[in-house]
C-alpha cells in the first residue's frame, strides 16, 4: 500500500511539475496556461492508476480458495 501511495505522489508531482507529455511531445500541463478541466481530468487519471495499482497489490496478497 506504501508503494501505491508513492506512486501516486510521484505521477501528481510530475505532472504538475510539467514532466509528463502527450503522445506529440508537448508538455501535459503548463502552469497558466492549461484550464482548470484539465488539470482535473489529469489528476483523475492518476487516481485511477494509483487505485488500480491497490486493488492489483490487495487482490494479489489474497490467499484464494483452491
Amino acid at each position: 500500500m506504501l508503494f501505491c501511495m508513492l506512486l501516486k505522489w510521484e505521477l501528481v508531482i510530475r505532472y504538475f511539475s510539467g514532466h509528463t507529455r502527450n503522445s506529440d511531445g508537448s508538455k501535459q500541463f503548463i502552469p497558466g496556461k492549461t484550464k482548470a478541466g484539465h488539470a482535473i481530468d489529469g489528476a483523475i487519471k492518476i487516481i485511477t492508476v494509483a487505485v488500480g495499482a491497490l486493488i492489483n497489490t490487495r487482490s494479489l496478497e489474497h490467499d484464494w480458495p483452491s
